[in-house]
Order: structure tokens, then sequence, then C-alpha cells
């Protein structure tokens, strides 16, 4: 059921963000072979919106880690730290998102504020309802990264010290 889920939402990117990412590398293990990412994606180089030109011009990426978690629960900080994991400055690697059932829960929303106040590394939790919407402002010729852009707007203007 997990590699469904992953699948239905690797389609559902390629339908929303085709445009302005490429790549699309699926399941990479880490060197030691004990964690794995489920997608990589390059920001398009060129003109691409306002939220992915935000990531990399202020957040210093220009590569996006996908994370999709078919959890009937809200995700942990647990499934927070372990994306923290993935992200690497240097490689220009510093932005996840992941994509839950039901979203976070509250200490998974302190741990996604935590990584960004203290390591820079910035992780945007989106749920199935956030993919809905995003489908829908396509249909209607509408742009579904600025969708993303007031989740980012919400994370940073809620960031306490």
């Amino acid at each position: 059921m997990e590699f469904e889920y992953e699948q239905l939402c690797m389609k559902i990117l390629k339908y929303l963000f085709n445009s302005e990412l490429s790549l699309w590398k699926e399941q990479e293990k880490s060197n030691d072979d004990l964690f794995r990412f489920d997608l990589i994606c390059k920001i398009k180089d060129g003109k691409v919106g306002a939220f992915w030109s935000i990531l990399e011009e202020f957040f210093k990426t220009k590569y996006i880690i996908f994370e999709f978690k078919n959890y009937t629960n809200k995700i942990t900080q647990r499934e927070v730290y372990t994306t923290d994991k993935y992200l690497y400055h240097r490689a220009l690697r510093g932005v996840a998102i992941i994509i839950s059932c039901n979203g976070e829960d509250e200490n998974a929303q302190k741990a996604i504020r935590g990584t960004l106040r203290e390591n820079g590394k910035l992780i945007v939790g989106v749920n199935n309802h956030d993919l809905i919407k995003m489908i829908e402002m396509k249909k209607n010729d509408g742009v579904p990264a600025d969708y993303l852009y007031d989740i980012l707007d919400n994370l940073l203007i809620d960031l306490e010290k």
C-alpha cells in the first residue's frame, strides 16, 4: 500500500510541477543503507515561479527532497528528524517536502520550526487535502506552487525565537 501511495504522489507532483522541476529520481538509499528518501527533484534552470525562486535564492537549494507518508495518523517529530538527515546545504539540498495523508501532529510542527530555526533546513508539510487543493488550482489555470508559497509564508511568519 505504501508503494501505491508513493506512485500516486509522484504522478500528482509531475502533473503539478513538471514545468518547474526536473530529474525526478526515485528512492535513494543513503551510503550506509539505513535511510532512503522517496524522491529528489531539481529546480529547473531559467524561469520558474516565485516559490521555487525563493527556495533557490534564500534557502540556497537546487534540489528538493520529497517524502511520502501513507500513515493513518499524523506524522510525528520522528519523521521530521529522519527527513532532516537527508538535507545538506553544501549539496544544494536544504529543502524537503513531506507529503502525508493527515499532516503533522503538534510535535512534528515544532520539529519543523526547530529544524529551520537551528539548522536553516526547510521542511514543508503537505497533506492529501493540500494536494487536492493544488490539483484544483492547476485545473483552473492557477499556479499550484503558490499554495506551497502560502504554507511557507505561514511557517516563516509564525517562526518564534
